[in-house]
This record gives C-alpha cells, structure tokens and sequence, in this order.
C-alpha cells in the first residue's frame, strides 16, 4: 500500500502557516522531549465515565490524536506509522510547532495536523537538537 509521501526537506504547506517561515526537523527529536507535557481529556472510568483532565508528552499527543482521527476515519487496528508517515516542522517567528501524520485508508490519503504553540527557548533547544539555526530577518 503506497501512501503520498511527506516532503522530509522542505516541508509541506499547512494551513493556517501559509507563507510563514518553517524548518523541518527530525520527529524524533520532538518525541525525546518527553517533559513537554501538554494537557489533554482522558477518558473516564468508573461507574459515571466522566472524562478528566490530564497531561501526557506533547509527541504522544500528538500520535494519540492521529490514531483516535484515522481510526474514526476507518483505518484498522493496531494502528502503527513508520518514520516516512510523520512530519515535524518548526515555526520560530510563530513560536509553534506543527507534527504531520499521513495514513492511507481504503486506498484514499488522510492527513492529521496538530499544532502547538512553545515557548521559545523550547523551539530554539528543538532546532539546536536538530542541527538546525533559527531563521535569520534581512
């Protein structure tokens, strides 16, 4: 099953950042940060099921919103990707960060995008750890 690939150089146009600088880092770089905890809704358990507010990784939230979207898009369980599925890109005049996830299901492309908003000196240790510099204004 051959699935669009991510443009690992030059990383792709995303809504929303349409014209703004990016610079696409390794994910795995994001995914060892595993102290940038972000908040999230976990399901409940229990007699009421109420959901509760938690924190988790920011990349396995990531990964988690993607698994939750293909699988109500239809995609079968277990749900894996391989590196060529994920796409991290760097916005440091925005001081954002955006993970792509690509799957293919029932042979059409789908695509999930979620955003996160850093402090700076995180972006900066992002594109430190990268080997990556910090886009310079002329």
């Amino acid at each position: 099953m051959a699935q669009m690939p991510l443009d690992k150089e030059h990383g792709e146009v995303l809504d929303g950042f349409a014209g703004s600088a990016h610079i696409v880092i390794p994910h795995r770089h994001l995914a060892e940060m595993t102290n940038l905890l972000v908040p999230y809704m976990k399901p409940g358990t229990g007699k009421f099921k109420r959901p509760k507010e938690a924190v988790r990784p920011l990349f396995d939230d990531a990964m988690a919103t993607a698994a939750q979207r293909f699988s109500e898009a239809g995609a079968l369980l277990p749900l894996t990707h391989d590196d060529s599925s994920i796409l991290c890109q760097v916005y440091p005049n925005d001081d954002k960060v955006a993970i792509v996830v690509a799957r293919q299901i029932a042979g059409e492309d789908h695509f999930v995008v979620r955003s996160y908003e850093l402090p700076q000196p995180v972006i900066e240790a992002l594109l430190v750890n990268a080997g990556k510099r910090m886009i310079r204004e002329h």
